[in-house]
């Protein structure tokens, strides 16, 4: 089966908010939302884990390798479709993650 990686690969956002609303129609469901909060815990743990154990800061490099496989593992098993993060903006991406996680938990949205 394959998915179409790049299915909005160079699409312009006007806007960050723009950007949310593409971003939350790749996130239908709470499996995946759950998948994404678990990547998210498990790096916001590797990176204190970094300064905690005073390790090098080369180990930084590899917090993607921490997030992204259990985002992708939400979108393929369960979504359906791929990680906007290979879209078109990784940086909207990181931070519509971060703001559908609270806004998640807050019960925001469902």
């Amino acid at each position: 089966l394959i998915y179409p990686i790049f299915i909005s690969m160079g699409k312009k956002f006007e806007s960050f908010e723009e950007y949310y609303q593409f971003y939350l129609s790749k996130h239908t469901k709470p499996i995946n939302k759950f998948f994404h909060l678990l990547g998210n815990v498990a790096t916001v743990a590797f990176v204190v884990s970094v300064f905690v154990f005073n390790l090098s800061l080369f180990w930084l490099l590899l917090t993607p390798f921490v997030v992204y496989p259990m985002a992708v593992v939400g979108h393929l098993l369960f979504e359906g479709n791929m990680p906007a993060f290979l879209s078109s903006n990784p940086i909207y991406a990181k931070m519509a993650d971060w703001r559908m996680m609270f806004e998640w938990l807050t019960g925001k949205i469902k």
